[in-house]
């Protein structure tokens, strides 16, 4: 049964002080040690899109090595539109974002940077033996037209369709960009309300199939075979030449009138550091 998704609004995440924090304490010393800024001080308040959330915990704890005054606190997630709301209302300091923002989400007190592309891949229980899929195999299957992993090459069983809800990022992406406005998907799809939820059963389940981050499967070492999709891998020479088109946009969204620590830490995430840490962890800078 598909969960009805939960905004959480500001008056919420104001209340919500059982966060994650990290500052000066058992950091490690940042390898770029001249970027160290004894000045700088204060914490920064971060929800949002559950997907962005852990980039920007290792960003963050990268960036709090180099300025030991810098806290960072993040608040349980709240998808991309809470981190819009509570960083327009002055909640948060930094809204994470896991898609393009809405026209009714853009106001003039806000900027917003998009630091990195998370390809979306479709993976599959490690059993199965398929490794790749067409994008007509694909729509078939989510239409509930192909049901069987036999009837695309595999060993005979029944498939265990993994779909995300409508307002969540990757499914918006992959409505844009492979299964259109008003496609019939088949009621046998089992819905499942978080990334890290639809990952584990993903894992779990025998004969799956489900779309995900790549960055997750990376960063979690999920053991789940990657499909390529009419030939074409979701790596990076793919993704910024366009072979491959299913990825989304990762960022944040900040008051254009941010104190001093907050614009710093957006040009961290602009320099080569940073790139280094998005990379190691599976998502592609800029």
């Amino acid at each position: 049964m598909q969960m009805k998704g939960l905004r959480v609004g500001a008056l919420f995440l104001s209340v919500m002080l059982l966060f994650t924090t990290f500052g000066s304490g058992g950091c490690r010393q940042s390898e770029e040690s001249g970027r160290e800024s004894p000045g700088l001080s204060g914490s920064i308040t971060v929800s949002g899109s559950g997907t962005t959330i852990p980039i920007l915990k290792a960003l963050g704890q990268d960036f709090a090595a180099a300025h030991p005054g810098i806290e960072f606190i993040f608040l349980p997630s709240a998808h991309t539109a809470g981190g819009v709301e509570g960083t327009l209302n002055g909640v948060l300091d930094l809204g994470a974002l896991s898609r393009d923002l809405e026209d009714s989400e853009k106001h003039a007190e806000l900027e917003s940077l998009f630091f990195c592309r998370d390809a979306l891949v479709f993976a599959t229980h490690r059993e199965v033996k398929v490794r790749d899929l067409s994008v007509e195999q694909l729509l078939d299957i989510y239409a509930g037209r192909i049901q069987d992993w036999k009837d695309v090459g595999g060993d005979p069983g029944t498939m265990v369709i993994i779909n995300r809800p409508d307002h969540s990022s990757p499914k918006v992406v992959l409505d844009d960009k492979l299964f259109g406005p008003d496609f019939p998907f088949a009621d046998r799809l089992v819905i499942i309300e978080r990334a890290a939820g639809a990952n584990t059963a993903i894992v779990e389940t025998e004969n799956s199939l489900g779309f995900t981050s790549l960055g997750m499967i990376i960063r979690e070492k999920s053991p789940v075979n990657i499909l390529t999709v009419d030939g074409q891998t979701p790596d990076e020479p793919g993704v910024q030449s366009g072979r491959y088109p299913f990825f989304r946009p990762l960022g944040i969204v900040y008051r254009s009138d941010a104190p001093e620590e907050i614009k710093a830490f957006v040009e961290y995430l602009r320099g080569e550091e940073a790139g280094r840490i998005m990379r190691d962890n599976g998502y592609l800078p800029g």
